[in-house]
């Protein structure tokens, strides 16, 4: 899953794994409770740095373009290798 901020992505998971508990001061341990996959890929932005700019302050580039097509291979490859180990 692509996602920008891992913290909401991590409190969902958990949510669906324990509907009624809710964590506090304490170390969550998702591996053996969760039924699927779950991965985390970092990718280039093309947010701007500065507070001035925003995005369409400026003419869109392709920077960013190859770590997020290499990030949607690897999702699709790790989709494809699940399910070719689950057909048998």
């Amino acid at each position: 899953m692509l996602e920008m901020e891992a913290g909401p992505f991590l409190s969902a998971v958990y949510e669906l794994v324990h509907p009624a508990r809710i964590p506090q001061d304490e170390i969550v341990n998702l591996s053996p409770a969760v039924p699927f996959d779950v991965g985390f890929v970092h990718y280039a932005s093309d947010t701007p740095y500065s507070r001035r700019q925003s995005l369409l302050s400026k003419s869109l580039s392709y920077f960013g373009v190859d770590s997020t097509y290499a990030c949607a291979i690897t999702i699709v490859r790790r989709i494809l290798a699940m399910e070719m180990e689950r057909s048998g």
